[in-house]
């Protein structure tokens, strides 16, 4: 599926909200510059547990696929679950947020299957 340039976003937010298993993932975008904040600390810090390879894939897939890498600040609140589950509720809310963005309805995050925890060999998540 070819890749649409996302569209120009001058204010605002956006809100996602991910659930996987028993955690729980309040995201808001707001335009910026790509950091993300996880309960207060870097997403780095947070997901520490991670590889660093695998920790920066799985971070910016739903912004890779969308096109809007280094466009949005994001500000994260995960509740419950271990570090796997809060990542892919972290993806799907960050997913939905983009969805919401797109306007598109089941936009391309969700379409190839960012956050749901489904891989999708092939198609850049």
């Amino acid at each position: 599926m070819p890749q649409s340039p996302a569209p120009a976003v001058t204010t605002g937010f956006y809100q996602g909200t991910g659930r996987r298993k028993e955690a729980v993932a309040r995201v808001v975008l707001r335009p910026g510059t790509g950091q993300i904040e996880v309960n207060g600390k870097s997403a780095d810090v947070h997901f520490h547990a991670l590889l660093p390879l695998q920790r920066e894939i799985l971070l910016f897939d739903p912004f890779r696929v969308t096109g809007t890498m280094n466009q949005f600040d994001a500000k994260v609140r995960i509740n419950g679950g271990g570090i796997p589950a809060q990542m892919s509720a972290f993806r799907l809310g960050v997913a939905r947020a983009l969805d919401s963005l797109l306007g598109a309805g089941r936009g391309p995050c969700l379409e190839i299957g960012c956050g749901t925890g489904v891989r999708a060999p092939g198609r850049g998540c």
